[in-house]
């Protein structure tokens, strides 16, 4: 079977994540798929709206870059690294 993963970077998105992402999360697809969203240390509620919407559907994936991570000059390619890891 084929499967599909959506790699995410957000930050301080909570309102976008609330309106879209739980439509993105229950759409139809012929292929199973999964959403990975990776929070660049997001100082809004995103850290626990992801929390909560988490524990309500099996196929998001959720984790964190850490502020303090500053060694890469692009912390969005280093974002996308994480999420496809």
């Amino acid at each position: 079977m084929k499967k599909m993963a959506v790699v995410m970077v957000v930050h301080d998105q909570a309102t976008e994540i609330e309106q879209n992402l739980q439509r993105f999360l229950t759409m139809p697809c012929e292929t199973d798929y999964e959403v990975i969203v990776v929070d660049d240390s997001s100082t809004d509620e995103t850290p626990q709206l992801l929390k909560q919407l988490k524990s309500e559907y099996p196929r998001l994936y959720t984790t964190f870059l850490p502020k303090s991570v500053v060694f890469n000059p692009s912390r969005l390619q280093l974002a996308l690294n994480l999420g496809v890891k």
